[in-house]
Protein backbone atom coordinates (compact mmCIF):
# COMPACT_ATOMS: atom_id res chain seq x y z
CA UNK A 1 0.00 0.00 0.00
CA UNK A 2 1.67 3.24 -0.76
CA UNK A 3 0.93 6.09 1.58
CA UNK A 4 0.62 9.12 -0.22
CA UNK A 5 -1.10 12.56 0.41
CA UNK A 6 -3.86 11.59 -2.54
CA UNK A 7 -4.72 8.63 -0.97
CA UNK A 8 -5.28 9.65 2.69
CA UNK A 9 -7.03 12.19 1.19
CA UNK A 10 -9.21 9.67 -0.93
CA UNK A 11 -9.84 7.51 2.59
CA UNK A 12 -10.81 11.07 4.28
CA UNK A 13 -13.32 11.80 1.72
CA UNK A 14 -15.33 8.82 2.54
CA UNK A 15 -15.66 10.02 5.85
CA UNK A 16 -18.41 13.03 6.16
CA UNK A 17 -17.38 15.63 9.13
CA UNK A 18 -13.57 14.68 8.41
CA UNK A 19 -11.28 17.36 7.37
CA UNK A 20 -7.04 16.86 6.48
CA UNK A 21 -5.68 20.39 7.98
CA UNK A 22 -2.26 19.54 8.54
CA UNK A 23 0.29 16.80 6.33
CA UNK A 24 3.68 15.71 7.43
CA UNK A 25 5.77 12.68 5.60
CA UNK A 26 8.97 12.17 7.93
CA UNK A 27 11.39 9.20 7.14
CA UNK A 28 9.82 6.45 8.49
CA UNK A 29 6.00 7.65 8.95
CA UNK A 30 3.82 9.90 7.89
CA UNK A 31 1.56 11.79 10.45
CA UNK A 32 -1.09 14.51 10.14
CA UNK A 33 -3.87 16.35 12.01
CA UNK A 34 -7.43 15.36 11.08
CA UNK A 35 -10.07 18.07 11.99
CA UNK A 36 -13.45 15.81 13.18
CA UNK A 37 -16.39 17.73 13.48
CA UNK A 38 -19.73 15.23 12.91
CA UNK A 39 -22.48 13.98 15.22
CA UNK A 40 -22.43 10.82 16.05
CA UNK A 41 -24.71 7.74 18.15
CA UNK A 42 -24.52 5.04 20.32
CA UNK A 43 -27.66 3.59 22.51
CA UNK A 44 -29.64 6.09 21.31
CA UNK A 45 -27.73 8.61 22.90
CA UNK A 46 -26.27 11.23 20.65
CA UNK A 47 -22.77 13.49 20.91
CA UNK A 48 -21.51 16.66 18.72
CA UNK A 49 -17.51 15.31 18.09
CA UNK A 50 -15.86 18.41 18.02
CA UNK A 51 -11.93 17.33 18.19
CA UNK A 52 -8.52 17.86 16.75
CA UNK A 53 -6.70 14.28 16.39
CA UNK A 54 -3.18 13.21 15.35
CA UNK A 55 -2.58 10.31 13.41
CA UNK A 56 1.11 8.66 12.65
CA UNK A 57 1.47 6.01 10.37
CA UNK A 58 4.55 3.81 9.65
CA UNK A 59 6.01 3.77 6.08
CA UNK A 60 5.24 -0.19 6.88
CA UNK A 61 1.66 0.35 7.65
CA UNK A 62 -0.41 -2.54 7.38
CA UNK A 63 2.58 -4.70 8.96
CA UNK A 64 2.88 -1.70 11.97
CA UNK A 65 -0.26 -0.05 13.07
CA UNK A 66 -0.97 3.54 13.09
CA UNK A 67 -1.42 5.29 16.39
CA UNK A 68 -3.57 8.81 17.06
CA UNK A 69 -3.87 10.87 19.91
CA UNK A 70 -5.49 14.27 20.46
CA UNK A 71 -3.44 17.37 18.90
CA UNK A 72 -3.39 20.45 20.57
CA UNK A 73 -5.67 21.23 23.82
CA UNK A 74 -6.47 18.16 25.38
CA UNK A 75 -10.33 17.40 26.04
CA UNK A 76 -9.78 13.75 27.21
CA UNK A 77 -6.95 13.84 29.63
CA UNK A 78 -8.21 11.21 32.56
CA UNK A 79 -9.44 8.44 30.73
CA UNK A 80 -8.66 4.62 31.38
CA UNK A 81 -8.57 3.97 27.35
CA UNK A 82 -5.50 5.86 27.20
CA UNK A 83 -1.62 4.73 26.58
CA UNK A 84 0.87 5.84 29.27
CA UNK A 85 3.24 7.49 26.08
CA UNK A 86 4.20 11.03 25.55
CA UNK A 87 1.29 11.57 23.56
CA UNK A 88 -1.66 9.65 25.58
CA UNK A 89 -2.06 7.85 22.43
CA UNK A 90 -5.68 6.20 21.83
CA UNK A 91 -6.35 2.45 23.15
CA UNK A 92 -8.53 1.30 20.19
CA UNK A 93 -8.33 -2.56 20.76
CA UNK A 94 -5.98 -4.69 21.02
CA UNK A 95 -3.62 -5.47 17.48
CA UNK A 96 -5.97 -8.64 16.43
CA UNK A 97 -8.77 -6.61 17.34
CA UNK A 98 -7.96 -3.86 14.65
CA UNK A 99 -6.85 -6.31 11.98
CA UNK A 100 -9.81 -7.94 11.97
CA UNK A 101 -11.65 -5.01 11.73
CA UNK A 102 -8.75 -3.43 8.57
CA UNK A 103 -9.06 -7.16 6.50
CA UNK A 104 -8.95 -7.53 3.95
CA UNK A 105 -7.31 -4.27 2.21
CA UNK A 106 -6.59 -2.12 5.38
CA UNK A 107 -8.53 0.84 4.01
CA UNK A 108 -8.34 3.89 6.40
CA UNK A 109 -11.43 5.06 6.33
CA UNK A 110 -12.02 2.15 8.39
CA UNK A 111 -9.23 3.25 10.85
CA UNK A 112 -11.07 7.04 10.81
CA UNK A 113 -13.76 4.89 11.93
CA UNK A 114 -12.44 3.15 14.45
CA UNK A 115 -11.61 7.06 15.79
CA UNK A 116 -14.79 8.34 15.67
CA UNK A 117 -16.19 4.72 17.59
CA UNK A 118 -13.54 5.75 20.59
CA UNK A 119 -14.53 9.18 21.10
CA UNK A 120 -17.93 8.43 20.58
CA UNK A 121 -17.38 5.76 23.30
CA UNK A 122 -15.82 8.42 25.35
CA UNK A 123 -18.32 11.13 25.16
CA UNK A 124 -20.95 8.75 26.32
CA UNK A 125 -18.68 7.59 29.44
CA UNK A 126 -18.12 11.53 30.10
CA UNK A 127 -21.88 11.82 30.46
CA UNK A 128 -23.27 8.62 32.04
CA UNK A 129 -20.42 7.35 33.49
CA UNK A 130 -20.60 4.06 32.42
CA UNK A 131 -19.73 2.24 29.43
CA UNK A 132 -21.47 1.37 26.60
CA UNK A 133 -20.16 -1.48 25.58
CA UNK A 134 -17.80 -4.48 27.40
CA UNK A 135 -14.57 -3.17 27.45
CA UNK A 136 -10.87 -4.67 27.13
CA UNK A 137 -8.53 -4.78 29.88
CA UNK A 138 -4.90 -3.33 29.12
CA UNK A 139 -2.04 -5.44 28.41
CA UNK A 140 -1.95 -9.43 28.12
CA UNK A 141 -5.62 -10.20 29.80
CA UNK A 142 -6.86 -7.58 27.01
CA UNK A 143 -5.39 -10.23 24.41
CA UNK A 144 -6.96 -12.78 26.22
CA UNK A 145 -10.60 -11.34 26.58
CA UNK A 146 -9.94 -10.71 22.83
CA UNK A 147 -9.38 -13.90 22.01
CA UNK A 148 -11.87 -15.41 24.05
CA UNK A 149 -14.13 -13.00 21.90
CA UNK A 150 -12.97 -14.56 18.69
CA UNK A 151 -13.26 -18.28 19.83
CA UNK A 152 -15.96 -18.28 22.25
CA UNK A 153 -13.92 -19.80 24.47
CA UNK A 154 -13.43 -18.89 28.17
CA UNK A 155 -10.41 -21.46 28.57
CA UNK A 156 -6.83 -20.15 28.81
CA UNK A 157 -5.22 -23.66 27.69
CA UNK A 158 -7.76 -24.20 25.24
CA UNK A 159 -7.35 -20.92 23.43
CA UNK A 160 -3.36 -21.53 23.55
CA UNK A 161 -3.93 -24.47 22.02
CA UNK A 162 -6.28 -23.14 19.38
CA UNK A 163 -3.77 -20.73 18.41
CA UNK A 164 -0.99 -23.26 18.01
CA UNK A 165 -2.74 -25.19 15.38
CA UNK A 166 -2.33 -22.25 12.97
CA UNK A 167 -1.83 -22.62 9.85
CA UNK A 168 -4.45 -25.01 10.05
CA UNK A 169 -4.29 -28.63 7.71
CA UNK A 170 -7.33 -29.54 5.55
CA UNK A 171 -6.40 -32.96 6.32
CA UNK A 172 -7.89 -32.06 10.15
CA UNK A 173 -11.04 -30.78 9.25
CA UNK A 174 -12.74 -34.06 9.83
CA UNK A 175 -11.35 -34.40 13.16
CA UNK A 176 -12.91 -33.56 16.55
CA UNK A 177 -12.26 -30.19 17.13
CA UNK A 178 -9.51 -29.27 19.98
CA UNK A 179 -11.57 -27.29 21.65
CA UNK A 180 -13.51 -30.02 23.05
CA UNK A 181 -16.83 -29.37 22.04
CA UNK A 182 -16.83 -33.30 20.60
CA UNK A 183 -18.01 -31.33 17.10
CA UNK A 184 -15.94 -31.77 13.75
CA UNK A 185 -13.32 -29.50 13.49
CA UNK A 186 -15.09 -28.34 10.22
CA UNK A 187 -18.21 -27.18 12.60
CA UNK A 188 -16.23 -25.58 15.25
CA UNK A 189 -13.17 -23.80 14.96
CA UNK A 190 -11.63 -24.54 11.44
CA UNK A 191 -13.10 -21.59 9.98
CA UNK A 192 -11.74 -18.90 12.23
CA UNK A 193 -8.48 -20.74 12.28
CA UNK A 194 -8.43 -21.01 8.18
CA UNK A 195 -8.98 -17.17 8.48
CA UNK A 196 -5.86 -16.62 10.68
CA UNK A 197 -3.93 -18.52 8.54
CA UNK A 198 -4.69 -17.43 5.13
CA UNK A 199 -3.49 -13.77 5.72
CA UNK A 200 0.04 -13.30 6.09
CA UNK A 201 -0.70 -10.36 9.07
CA UNK A 202 -3.33 -12.22 10.60
CA UNK A 203 -0.92 -15.62 10.91
CA UNK A 204 2.05 -13.19 12.43
CA UNK A 205 -0.36 -11.25 14.93
CA UNK A 206 -1.74 -14.67 15.80
CA UNK A 207 1.74 -16.35 16.54
CA UNK A 208 3.27 -12.86 18.70
CA UNK A 209 -0.33 -13.49 20.52
CA UNK A 210 0.21 -16.86 21.15
CA UNK A 211 4.20 -16.16 22.78
CA UNK A 212 2.27 -14.18 25.19
CA UNK A 213 -0.70 -15.96 26.08
CA UNK A 214 1.74 -18.91 26.92
CA UNK A 215 3.40 -16.30 29.37
CA UNK A 216 0.66 -15.70 30.87
CA UNK A 217 -0.62 -19.08 31.28
CA UNK A 218 2.94 -20.24 32.93
CA UNK A 219 1.90 -17.38 35.23
CA UNK A 220 -1.31 -18.84 36.45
Amino acid sequence: MKLTKEYIYEQIQKMPGIELINFEEEKKHIEFILSICCTSQINDAKFLLNYKIAVLIPNDYPHTLPKCYEYGEKKIISYHHLFSDSNNSFCLGTEMDLRLRLIPDYSLSIYFAMILDFLTIYEYFTRYGIMPLVERSHGDIGILESYRNIFSVHNLTVIVGLLALIPVKNKDKNLKCPCGSNKKFKYCHYNILKKLSASRLLFEQSKKDLELLMKVRGQI
